[in-house]
């Protein structure tokens, strides 16, 4: 990105030289060059940018503090509990582990530089949607799918066809006179049904 901000200054280095500072563990210049960025050049992609350096400056401070607080207690209780042997031990694995949490710093610190001095975003991991203003979605895990009731049952319904003796006298009975008794066609002016013999009237 060779586009300059509204001091003449290109947003590029501007945003390298946040990073810079932030793999030199700076985390006050960090800050300052944030507060340019952010209340004087006022440009989207600049923002983003210096806000993630400030983000990874405050994760690695925090996890920094952390690693001594663990393993630096540990070794200080076990010097007042004479055992020195397992003070050694907590003192070496807060080193290393500290030493690893720098290397990451320095590794992250020279990616993002390489992307912002490219036009790119840094990219970093949750801290982009962070640097968005998307802090929920940073950590939030992927929505389960809402349970589905189960589906009622369907009710089978059957129709059944008349047989031809029973849709007969149906049939007769739509067209003339049938018997009440066993519905048998009648013939006009029948007293008695000839079927079953049932007076019809």
């Amino acid at each position: 990105m060779n586009s300059k901000g509204k001091y003449g200054l290109p947003l590029s280095a501007i945003a390298a030289l946040a990073f810079g500072f932030c793999a030199l563990r700076q985390p006050l210049a960090v800050l300052l060059i944030t507060g340019f960025a952010l209340l004087a050049e006022g440009d989207q992609w600049l923002n983003r940018q210096a806000v993630q350096a400030v983000l990874l400056s405050v994760t690695y401070a925090v996890a920094a503090l952390v690693n001594g607080w663990v393993f630096g207690g540990l070794a200080r209780l076990f010097g007042e509990l004479s055992v020195y042997r397992t003070q050694d031990a907590m003192l070496s694995v807060d080193a290393v582990l500290d030493t690893l949490l720098y290397v990451g710093l320095i590794v992250l610190c020279l990616l993002a530089i390489v992307r912002v001095l490219r036009g790119q975003d840094a990219a970093l991991p949750l801290l982009t949607k962070m640097a968005n203003g998307d802090f929920t979605a940073a950590f939030a895990k992927k929505p389960m799918a809402p349970p589905t009731a189960p589906a009622a049952p369907t009710q089978v319904t059957t129709t059944t066809t008349p047989s031809p003796k029973s849709a007969a006298p149906q049939a007769e009975h739509d067209t003339g006179p049938a018997c009440p008794n066993c519905g048998a066609p009648l013939h006009e002016n029948a007293q008695f049904c000839t079927e079953c013999g049932a007076k019809t009237n």
